[in-house]
């Protein structure tokens, strides 16, 4: 989703994307996310707010879910994920073995 909205914006050295994935899932501070973009902390904060202004959530708030973020970024990019047969995972496996499914 973020990086839906990183792509409408111009390219900055501050992009949305970069200050969501610093800010809200590696979790670090405004500060030390504005020297790792080299731009200043009010820069960070604007950024921050068109965050929360986009998504309706506050970032500090989306810092509490980096754990989830990272886990669905790992499935996502694993190669095994493109041989799960979706469908089954979501049903129950005895109702698979039940060709009448009662």
């Amino acid at each position: 989703m973020v990086k839906a909205l990183d792509a409408k914006e111009p390219k900055r050295e501050a992009s949305l994307l970069r200050v969501f994935r610093l800010y809200c899932v590696e979790g670090l501070s405004a500060e030390v996310t504005a020297q790792r973009c080299g731009c200043s902390k009010g820069t960070i904060l604007n950024r921050l707010n068109q965050i929360r202004r986009r998504t309706g959530v506050d970032p500090a708030k989306l810092r509490t879910y980096s754990a989830q973020f990272e886990a669905i970024e790992e499935s996502l990019s694993d190669d095994r994920a493109r041989r799960i047969h979706r469908r089954s995972a979501l049903d129950d496996p005895e109702e698979a073995d039940d060709p009448g499914g009662f």
